[in-house]
């Protein structure tokens, strides 16, 4: 089961891919009830427009889910879409999963990378598409 915080922040996804051009669904970003203090703290600094970059996920696969793969403590938001539509946001997660993406966006004081959900544990595995 995912567990939220009572914090969630709306706001878009601006995508620079000639795939997704034009994706502007609205987005929740959700903060995890285990999010550290930094992970807290950044996401109070998110824009309600994040300018993402599309990479290959073993570009930017952080070292230590070499060793073991991501658990919950190691997520810091959830994005879910804020009103469930079929579209882009769907094209979005397969893509990513199919080719193995992930998207970046420079923060303030952190990097942000955002996985899709099949990176989670299984028991964190969701029916709603998450990244």
């Amino acid at each position: 089961m995912l567990t939220f915080s009572s914090i969630s922040l709306t706001g878009d996804f601006i995508i620079q891919t000639k795939d997704l051009e034009g994706f502007d669904d609205e987005l929740v970003a959700h903060l995890s009830s285990k999010a550290c203090g930094k992970g807290y703290e950044e996401a109070m600094l998110l824009p309600s427009s994040l300018d993402l970059e599309m990479l290959e996920k073993l570009d930017c696969w952080p070292k230590n889910f070499q060793k073991s793969k991501p658990s919950d403590g190691d997520i810091a938001l959830y994005f879910v879409l804020a009103y469930r539509s079929e579209g882009l946001f769907d094209h979005l997660v397969e893509e990513m999963i199919d080719q193995g993406l992930a998207l970046k966006a420079i923060m303030k004081n952190a990097e942000l990378l955002i996985f899709p959900s099949n990176e989670l544990p299984l028991n964190h595995w969701s029916e709603i598409d998450l990244l």
